[in-house]
């Protein structure tokens, strides 16, 4: 498994910070692996790929790969029966490890799948055979956008971190009242704390993208939104989308029909992923056991373009 895993490992490390920063330079030069990319995304400030080859083997390249495989199979697997014929468990443990390496060196197929994010939208093109046949492609565009939910969930397993899973879902702006969803990605990955926030170990490409996307359309989202007179935030809660539930103006910010001032507000604090606002006229009674007043909790995780709803707010109190 540990061969498996480092096989793995090799094919994904060179789309690493610098080929992508490289391949934005290509882009720009017309000289990238890339030979499709949509023009409706605007400049290409983000790229990466599950395939870095230009174009697939020669017949001469895939046919020398196939031997090799096929002989590092049948020698791995007469040296691992010869020495381990009386313990048939872990011989055949470690022939399946062989059989699998085997079969991916052996694999001469070329396809693959390219991930884009410009300043006006973002782009996922499959392809098969040539980096031109487009086998499938979707893009999707800021304008065309209302929400961007996103949360993440640590597991754990006898108290110990046993991953973290996560969720994107962007919605259109809607229509009758209805928030159709524009796209949507979940998974998990295994690093508890991760070094890199926006790559962390073990995370899919979607994901990766997903990071970069949430930024750029809180950039394009704030951009839009802030010389409004108010700006409205949905929250998803069992589920279901509640539209305009809060709204944060330039000297006020309502939360369920509870309207906050700065000469209102008697206190603001974070509290278990949970934004809190407190009223002046918010009371706590018998040890803290009952309270009065107007108090609004808002669970970080419920609201739609959360980044943006914390710039604007944190601009709000603090001007």
């Amino acid at each position: 498994m540990i061969l498996v895993a480092r096989f793995a490992a090799k094919r994904i490390k060179i789309m690493d910070k610098e080929w992508i920063k490289h391949q934005l330079e290509c882009i720009l030069a017309g000289t990238s692996v890339f030979k499709h990319i949509p023009e409706g995304i605007g400049n290409v400030l983000y790229c990466d790929t599950n395939q870095p080859g230009e174009k697939p083997m020669s017949e001469k390249e895939a046919r020398s790969k196939k031997i090799k495989a096929i002989a590092i199979g049948v020698i791995a697997l007469s040296l691992i029966w010869g020495l381990l014929y009386s313990h048939y468990i872990w011989a055949s443990i470690l022939s399946i490890v062989v059989l699998f390496i085997c079969f991916a060196i052996f694999d001469t197929s070329f396809s693959g799948t390219d991930y884009f994010m410009g300043e006006k939208g973002f782009a996922i093109v499959s392809f098969k055979d040539q980096r031109d046949n487009i086998t499938k492609e979707e893009v999707v565009l800021f304008d065309e956008l209302s929400n961007f939910f996103t949360g993440e969930i640590i597991k754990k397993q006898n108290y110990s971190y046993a991953g973290t899973d996560y969720y994107f879902s962007l919605y259109k702006k809607p229509e009758n009242d209805v928030f159709d969803l524009a796209y949507h990605t979940e998974g998990s990955y295994n690093e508890k704390s991760p070094k890199d926030p926006m790559r962390p170990s073990g995370a899919s490409l979607e994901y990766l993208l997903m990071k970069v996307v949430e930024k750029q359309w809180t950039l394009y989202f704030f951009n839009a939104h802030r010389n409004e007179p108010e700006v409205s935030f949905s929250i998803i809660k069992d589920e279901s989308m509640y539209s305009d539930v809060i709204t944060i103006g330039h000297d006020y910010i309502d939360v369920y029909g509870t309207r906050y001032n700065r000469g209102n507000t008697k206190n603001i604090y974070f509290s278990n992923g949970n934004l809190v606002i407190e009223h002046v006229n918010h009371k706590k009674k018998w040890l803290g056991f009952v309270e009065e007043g107007d108090k609004s909790v808002i669970p970080l995780s419920y609201i739609g373009n959360r980044q943006a709803f914390l710039m604007l707010f944190e601009s709000f109190y603090n001007s």
